[in-house]
Formats: structure tokens, sequence, C-alpha cells
């Protein structure tokens, strides 16, 4: 029969299959758990008969668009919980119910009327469900600075045999690295010679593990809520990296308590449960963190909570921030939740039989705001300010009140960016598109003056259908997916319009005082004056594939081939590669660690091991076909700039050419990890990460960062065929630029990466990947971890493991 052959995916992949030839391309199980089960299976097995298929909703035209209000938060009367932390523990509970995602018009295929759609959100503790809710999207929790906010978080997600969204039970892979609470093998042995392994098809059946991440946050590793955090509902079992401030026995909650200590920044808080972050967020696990600063001198008319007077104003409708949290989804003929992938999806089948019910990345055909499906929001002619969330899987939005890219009508408003993943700009950043990849967010105000009564305006998206690679010709369906909400015009502005106007000449949101710490010039796209990166990592992204002309038939089950996963640096989560190039090794032992891998108690093995106060240089140097948005979890940072670079796609002149002839046997070995030594040498051109040098192959300009980008950002966006270039300082943002006068300050206000107790040598650590969620489930993520620095005692750190969080 057929069989597949490896290659690393790069833009001549589809056209004709290159690399190594082999049977299943593999991945590495966690330590200790049972990798291949050596019972056969036949292709008869590979779906399981007790699902009932649901049908997808190819036409989502049938759905009326703008018929529902969008939810705004409960302090301006909206459906979208508000909670202000205060000194009290907050109890967050992650809840199964109904939201009415779509419009009542919307007729089930089943019959009846449409009596909401099963999600999970998460609620304030206590809260009722209620028959149905209006959302799912939230609460927004508003914390504020230098005041710390301790949170219990409880899984009342309940059994796969239990919840009611089959998106979640049928699409769990367990072929992927995931939480696996049952310790099942990953792969399994097929019943013919080739392929001989594939991933294991059964279903997950048990509690559902979930874990709480508040992304974006300056806190200790301990709380981050990575991906080994996960605990499951019934409290049976939980992640090697769980920690609850009570004491880490196994329970159905965590309690954290975040120390608050970051400049005011929209954070935003999701699940990020190893291998199946994509399915949770997916079902609703998502919300809101804005982190203010009272003390931050804003200009007149700008508020910590949104404008004029803010949340506490005399008109909370009009002044409080409005929350965009947008995200695409797909639903069935019965209006429930409908995730693509599958051997038998009539869409976006499994590309490969390695991961049965994983797909690449998910694209819904219909576009949610606020858990509402294309709502409209109905406004006075001002000002408005926006905190976007975009919590899509794997869609780029390009936002704009143009009709097309090339049309701009003076008639429709501008957006006037205020701030970034991090904060305040310095100053607006007038835009007419606005691009937001998944987990990034924006601050912005649209004015609204000057349009009259019944004025109706749509904001349009102009981001693809599928994965974002640069071309601003490639564009979502116009009269679905190209559309994301309406705005309507009811009255003009009652009063004078008093809020901050950001198209004032000269206009600023900071202070002098107040003004970001520069650590690049954003105008020329180089360091800033006075700062020296203490070392330059180099990092490559690769794609792994599976292709044969023909696919592959496995008794009648057709596999196209395509993906199989996407790497950061060659390496998989845990660092470990397979003791030689044979593919099928790849699914069992001896495994040894990547080049430079450093051993963090737990099973993983690190290479990103910055030490605490030092400010880094990180190339991203982008080989795939696809953008990827690069998320640092813990450190901030600031973009540099672009360079396109020569990849060459397997001329010898190229740096493919380059890459793959540093590896033993001058051939790619897929998850071997970086091909050189992971330390500086001549050959990485003295750069930290393993890979050959990619300067000699830089072919364009040098370009800075777009004005809109020039803030502090941890999730950017790194372009296929360039190298991306950021800086991280490994300490809080506002603190100066380092020097010799002040480098032993240069810390956090805690450990970064405790010791897990009852483990020796064990540690907590942060992760760094693709925030495309579906590419993170499937390995394109890598714990780290921060070196402390030792000059600065355990007193001198203001908050402490088991006493303050």
């Amino acid at each position: 029969m057929e069989k597949f052959n490896f290659t690393r995916m790069t833009r001549r992949s589809f056209i004709k299959a290159t690399g190594l030839a082999g049977a299943a391309l593999g991945t590495i199980a966690a330590t200790g758990l049972q990798l291949v089960d050596s019972k056969r299976v036949h292709a008869a097995n590979l779906t399981d008969a007790s699902f009932t298929p649901q049908t997808p909703l190819e036409d989502s035209t049938t759905i009326e668009q703008f018929a529902q209000p969008l939810p705004l938060l409960s302090v301006a009367g909206g459906p979208i919980q508000t909670i202000v932390a205060g000194a009290s523990q907050i109890g967050i509970s992650m809840e199964e119910f109904r939201a009415r995602m779509l419009p009542d018009s919307f007729a089930p295929a089943s019959g009846g009327n449409y009596d909401g759609t099963w999600v999970w959100g998460y609620l304030s503790a206590g809260t009722d469900k209620g028959p149905t809710r209006e959302t799912y999207t939230g609460p927004v929790l508003v914390a504020t600075r230098g005041k710390p906010t301790e949170f219990k978080f409880t899984n009342n997600l309940g059994t796969t045999d239990s919840t009611q969204i089959q998106a979640y039970t049928y699409s769990i892979d367990q072929s992927l690295h995931w939480a696996n609470p049952n310790g099942v093998p990953r792969y399994v042995e097929y019943d013919t010679p080739d392929p001989k392994f594939i991933g294991n098809p059964a279903h997950y059946s048990g509690p559902i593990p979930a874990a709480v991440h508040l992304h974006g946050a300056e806190d200790p590793a301990a709380i981050d809520g990575g991906p080994e955090s996960w605990f499951v509902s019934d409290g049976s079992k939980v992640g090697k990296a769980f920690y609850s401030k009570d004491g880490n026995s196994a329970k159905n909650y965590c309690i954290y308590r975040y120390p608050n200590v970051q400049e005011a920044a929209p954070l935003w808080f999701h699940d990020h449960t190893l291998g199946a972050t994509r399915l949770n967020v997916y079902c609703g696990l998502a919300g809101a963190y804005a982190l203010i600063d009272p003390n931050l001198s804003l200009p007149p008319g700008l508020n910590a909570t949104g404008l004029r007077g803010g949340a506490l104003g005399p008109n909370p409708s009009d002044d409080t921030l409005v929350p965009l949290v947008i995200q695409d989804r797909k639903f069935d003929t019965d209006g429930q939740l409908y995730f693509t992938g599958g051997p038998d999806d009539p869409d976006n089948p499994s590309p490969t039989p390695d991961h049965l019910y994983w797909s690449p990345e998910f694209f819904g055909n219909t576009i949610a705001v606020n858990g509402k499906v294309w709502p409209y929001l109905e406004v006075k002619a001002q000002r408005y300010r926006f905190f976007l969330i975009n919590g899509s899987n794997a869609r780029t939005y390009r936002l704009t009140f143009q009709d097309t890219a090339a049309t701009v009508n003076s008639a429709h408003p501008v957006i006037w960016q205020i701030g970034t993943d991090q904060g305040y700009l310095d100053k607006p950043v007038r835009l007419t598109e606005l691009m937001v990849m998944p987990g990034e967010r924006a601050e912005f105000i649209i004015d609204f003056a000057g349009l009259s009564d019944g004025t109706k305006l749509v904001l349009n998206n102009l981001g693809p259908d599928s994965p974002f690679g640069g071309d601003l010709n490639d564009q979502a369906v116009p009269s679905t997916t190209g559309r994301v909400m309406q705005f309507v015009v009811v009255s003009g502005a009652s009063l004078v319009d008093t809020s901050f106007d950001p198209s004032v000449a000269g206009a600023s949101i900071r202070s002098k005082k107040d003004a970001i710490v520069r650590l690049v010039d954003p105008a020329a796209g180089t360091l800033a004056k006075g700062v020296v990166a203490d070392l330059t990592r180099s990092l490559v992204l690769v794609e792994i594939a599976k292709y044969e002309p023909d696919g592959v038939n496995l008794d009648g089950k057709f596999f196209a081939g395509g993906p199989a996963e996407v790497l950061v640096n060659n390496s998989k989560w845990m660092g470990l590669r397979p003791s030689d190039s044979d593919p099928n090794e790849m699914m069992r032992p001896p495994l040894i660690p990547v080049n430079g891998g450093v051993a963090d108690g737990v099973g993983n093995w690190l290479t990103e091991l910055p030490k605490e106060g030092d400010t880094e240089i990180w190339e991203i140097v982008n080989t795939t076909m696809d953008a990827h948005p690069i998320h640092t979890h813990l450190a901030q940072f600031q973009l540099m700039n672009r360079q396109s670079f020569y990849l060459g796609d397997g001329a010898p002149d190229g740096y493919q050419a380059v890459y793959n002839g540093s590896f033993p046997g001058s051939e790619f070995i897929p998850a071997y990890g970086p091909p050189l030594s992971y330390g500086p040498s001549t050959a990485s051109g003295n750069k930290y990460g393993g890979n050959p040098d990619v300067s000699p192959f830089l072919d364009g300009d040098v370009l800075p960062p777009k004005p809109n980008e020039a803030g502090w950002k941890d999730t950017v966006l790194a372009l296929p065929g360039y190298v991306t270039r950021f800086v991280v300082r490994w300490a809080a943002t506002d603190l100066g630029i380092k020097n010799n006068s002040n480098a032993a300050s240069l810390r956090y206000d805690f450990i970064p990466n405790d010791a897990i107790p009852g483990r020796s040598g064990a540690i907590y650590d942060y992760v760094w990947h693709c925030h495309i969620v579906d590419h993170e489930d499937n390995e394109m993520m890598r714990p780290d971890a921060v070196v402390p620095d030792p000059r600065t005692p355990l007193a001198a750190r203001k908050f402490k493991m088991g006493i303050d969080y």
C-alpha cells in the first residue's frame, strides 16, 4: 500500500515531496507513560460508532446577521459579568450551560425553536446558569496595580459522559502530547505492515481537565497556569506542575493570588491545558482582565476604565470601555458547536493517521463577538473606547470600516489605537486597518461624530479564511467571515464630547514621566541608545509534513497528507529527540535531550534559560509557509524589526540547504532539535539557539515596527520568510535601562521559577509558543525558566510562594 514521505514543509512541499522516507512521524509521550500499544487495530476502528455524527452547517448565510445586540459589561447594563477586585477572594467557576449565540430566527434542523448553544464559561461562583444565558464571554475582571488579587478557580465541567458538547468529546486527540489523565498510549500498531503505527483512535473518557492562564501577566511560574497545571473536574488527578496556594494535593480547584505588580495592561485569561487548549477555549473558556493603575497620569477625558468617568462616571453605558472578544465558530444544523477534524470530516479531515482528530488550524464560517454571532452595537455620534481580544484559534483579522482593501471612504470612521498587548502607547496611532493575530490585544478609540441617525457601519474583516501568510489579496468571504459586527448610530451626542480626542495634533497618552522605557528605537528598528544586549538567540520555526501525491488509503479512510506538527527550534515540548534518525524510533525510548537541554526535574529539557535582569535579542527565523503569533509568558518585549531572508526551498545557495546540511548525515531530521551546539559558535554567528547563522541569507531591508506595534507586547506576528527580531528584558518593564549601577535592581518581585514542593530538583516552568492554539496543542511550545539573580536574597522578594501566593 502507499506510504507517506517525510519533509520539512516549505512552499514547494505540496508540489513535490522531498526528505526522509519512512513510516509514521511520531511524537513523544510523557516520561513514564506507555508510548505504543502492542494491540493491532483495523481501520474500521478509526471512528467510534457510539458517536452520532454532527451535520455541519455549511451555508452560514442562513444565519441572520446583525440581529442581536452586542453583550456589554454589567456595569454598563449588559450581561457580561464585571468584577472589580478587592481584598476578598474571588470565586470563579468553570461551568457548562446554554448561551444564546445565534438569533431567535435560527431554525434547528431537528425541529422546534432554538433555545441556545451548549458552551463552557467562567462564571462568578454561585451564578445561576438559568435555562439559557445571553453570553458565555467573561467575566471582565478589573484589578489594580499594586493590589494583589486572590482567585479560587473551580473546575465544574463534569465528564465526557455528562457534557453536551460533542465538539469536545469527539475531537480530543489522545495521540497528541496532552494532559492524558488516564495515561493511555499515544500510538497503536496498525494491522498492516505500513504504516506500522497510527495515532490512538480511542476517544477520551473521564473527568474533563482544565488549566487557567492569565495571559500577559508578570507572575511567578507556579501560578502562571501553564500547560501542565491542569486539574480534572472530580479532583482525582492533576498535572505535574499543578499548584494551589492551599497545597498541591489533587483537587478540582486551584487558588492563585496574582501580585498585579506590572504596568497597566489589557490582559486576558483562558484555558491552557496541555494538548487540549484549542478545544477548551473553543467551548468558551476565555475572559478579560483589565489591570489598571490609578497613579498613571492619563490625559483629561481618558479614564483607566474607559473615557471621561469610565465605569465610575455618570454615564457608564457611554463612558465605560467596550470589550470585543472576537472568535470564529462553526455550528451544526441544530445550532450546536461543531469543531472540524477527524477522518470523516467533510471539509477539514485529518491530514495524516498520526493524529486522527487533530487538524492544523480551525477556521469557522461565522464570526462571534462577545459570544454573539454577528451582533450590532447602538452608538451615539461620539467617541467610544474598545478593548479587543483576538480569541480565535487560528484566524488573523484585518479590521476596517473600508469595503475593500483599496477603497477608503472618508465617511467611514478610523481606528485610533491607544494601547497594545502590554499597555498604553506613548501616542495614539491612526489606522484605517487593524491587524490582530490570535492572542493579540488592542485598545482603541472610534469617533462616530458627524454620522447621522440611522447610519449603519459594518466592521469588516479583510483577513483570510486560511492561515495568514502575508498575502493581502487572500481575503475572507465578504458576505460571512468578511463581516464582524455592525454599528448603528441612534442619536447625536447629548452633550459636548469631553472625552480624550486622539485626533488632536500632538495628542499624547503617556506623560513624560510615565513614557515607555525604550529598549528599541522604533523609528530606526535598532536597539535604543544605551541599550546593550547580553546575548542574541536565533530560533528557527519548522513545519513537519507527511505527503504523497496520491495520499494514503487505510481500508477506506483517505488521508491526503499535510502538516503533522509545527515546531519551535525543531524541538518538541519535552526537549527530547530520537536516539537515531529512524522515524519509528520517535515513538518509543530510548530518547535523549536535544542539544543544550537542561532537565527541569519533571521530565522536560529546557534550552531557553535567560538570566534575570538580562536583555536579549530574539530572532525568530520562520521557514514555514504561514505567519505565527509568537507569545512569551512572564516577560514582555519590544519589536525591533523584521527582515526577509532567502530560504531557497531546496536550492543549494539558500538557507534551507545550509540548515538541512547542518544535521548529522547532512539531512534534516524532524524533531531532532537544533542541528548545532546550542551555545554560540562561529557557525551560528555567535548566537545562541544551535542554528546556522541566517545573516548571510538576508535579502531585504530592515523593516522597523509599525507605529501601533511600538509598545510593550507579549505576542508578535512572525511572517514566513522573515526574521522577526524582538528585545526582551527579563525584569519589570518600567525599570530603567540596564547599566553597571542598576544591574542588581533589575529583578522581579518574586522568584521566577520556584521549586516544586516535595520534588527534589524540580521547578515550575514558563513557556513560549505559537498562539495558534491548534499549533501549540501539537508541540509548537517549549518550556523555559528564568535563572534568578543570585545577588537578590529571598528577603528582598516582596512575594513568596505559600505565603503571598
